[in-house]
């Protein structure tokens, strides 16, 4: 028990290594000063092909004004909800009667569903969706350990 902690607080220490597995750096090795960040953040923004801040805020406002204006139309004619000092409310609950066959589907359903871990299920929609090949790392440091 003793040689597991010792271990332990080898490892946490970095006075301990094991092979093959991620490089630690300390946490504000990753963060970019306010100088620096000044002059990497036109490059920045122009490699991911995003638009300034004060561009993508504007873009994000307009987007949410539409979306706000379309729910107060399509509200306008619906008698079940309205928007009322910028807030929605509910005028009616809309409770419908559900069939007791539709609760006995549903619970076969769900006994023969696998119980499945998130990681799994991230990891597979990673690789379907080929997301992570947009993540760049952290300038100065890999992404993967080398292969030994």
């Amino acid at each position: 028990m003793g040689l597991a902690l010792a271990i332990k607080d080898a490892l946490r220490a970095g006075a301990l290594s094991l092979p093959h597995s991620q490089p630690h750096v300390s946490f504000w090795d990753l963060t970019l000063s306010d100088t620096r960040w000044q002059e990497v953040k036109t490059s920045a923004y122009d490699a991911r092909q995003q638009p300034p801040q004060h561009a993508a805020k504007a873009g994000l406002t307009q987007q949410c004004h539409e979306a706000s204006n379309l729910a107060k139309q399509r509200c306008a004619c619906d008698d079940c909800a309205a928007i009322e000092e910028g807030k929605r409310t509910v005028t009616r609950d809309d409770n419908i009667a559900v069939p007791p066959a539709v609760t006995t589907v549903q619970k076969v359903i769900q006994a023969r569903l696998p119980v499945i871990r998130s990681e799994p299920l991230l990891l597979a929609g990673a690789h379907r969706t080929g997301f992570r090949r947009h993540c760049t790392p952290v300038p100065g440091h890999q992404a993967r350990p080398p292969h030994v």
